[in-house]
């Protein structure tokens, strides 16, 4: 039981030093890619990318998330992605719900298609 407490918190340290890393990063990178989403809410995206892999309990699975993670991060502060690119991976577009979806004849009729 103890052994499994350890494991768990051996796996966790990371993931946590990423997040804070990330958070340390991230007024540098919306200034970089002049981001006009609020802070804290990227923040709170980022969190949500960390819970949806919350479930990974496999050591080896955590260490190459984390690994992953931080070439993201890599990437980003060195700019080697897009702001397009960071859009998407911080707003989706299912969580857009400010943008009105018209249909195919609407479009055609405004002429936006």
């Amino acid at each position: 039981m103890a052994l499994r407490s350890v494991a768990q918190a051996s796996t966790a340290k990371p993931a946590v030093a990423l997040y804070r890393n990330i958070c340390k990063e991230l007024p540098r990178i919306m200034t970089i890619f002049s981001l006009d989403i609020p802070a804290p809410v990227v923040r709170g995206r980022i969190a949500d990318m960390f819970r949806a892999n919350a479930h990974v309990k496999d050591e080896r699975v955590v260490r190459m998330l984390v690994t992953k993670g931080y070439l993201e991060l890599e990437e980003t502060v060195l700019q080697y992605k897009t702001r397009h690119q960071l859009l998407n991976k911080i707003d989706p577009t299912q969580l857009r719900t400010h943008v009105k979806k018209q249909s195919f004849m609407e479009g055609f009729l405004s002429g936006t298609v």
